[in-house]
């Protein structure tokens, strides 16, 4: 099939179907996509009754992963070599990695009181290629100014005690 010109007369019988000359739908010019995501969690836990105290404790530990890959037709795209090298076939992974304990430690006091000891300690580390490049470059070239570098990993630390009075 020959490229032809489309105008209001003929665009519905030139640009009907994609295909590989059609000038308003030319699946040469396509992307293909995939995404693969993955996510295991594993947690354990611990109750004991020491008998003048009551002690619950747990872990839990979270892994996800995305990834991204592409592939297209650089000739049809008119694409370089360079523009092609830059490009590549795919995206950083997105990964989370997150850690959490969490224990509590109940002491009876008398029948009516008890003191509870409460623990939590977490951390997380976070990548994500939305924002590859943005602490290193805060001002591209095209005078965007980004708002943060990201998400950034973190810890994060609890500890508390409360009196439980029953009446």
């Amino acid at each position: 099939m020959a490229r032809q010109a489309v105008d209001t007369g003929n665009f519905r019988s030139v640009c009907a179907d994609a295909g590989p000359t059609s000038p308003l739908f030319p699946d040469s010019r396509t992307w293909e996509v995939n995404s693969k995501d993955r996510n295991d969690v594993i947690g354990v836990g611990v109750k004991y009754d020491f008998r003048f105290a009551k002690l619950d404790a747990n872990f839990t530990r979270s892994l996800g992963r995305t990834q991204i890959d592409y592939s297209y037709n650089p000739a049809a795209l008119g694409m370089t070599a360079v523009q092609t090298a830059l490009a590549g076939n795919g995206l950083s992974d997105l990964t989370l990695a997150q850690y959490v304990l969490n224990a509590s430690l109940v002491i009876p006091i008398n029948k009516d009181m008890s003191l509870n000891l409460l623990g939590r300690i977490e951390a997380g580390k976070i990548r994500d290629w939305h924002y590859d490049g943005v602490a290193a470059n805060p001002m591209p070239a095209n005078n965007a100014a980004y708002l943060d570098a990201g998400p950034q990993d973190y810890r994060a630390k609890l500890f508390g005690v409360l009196i439980r009075v029953t009446m």
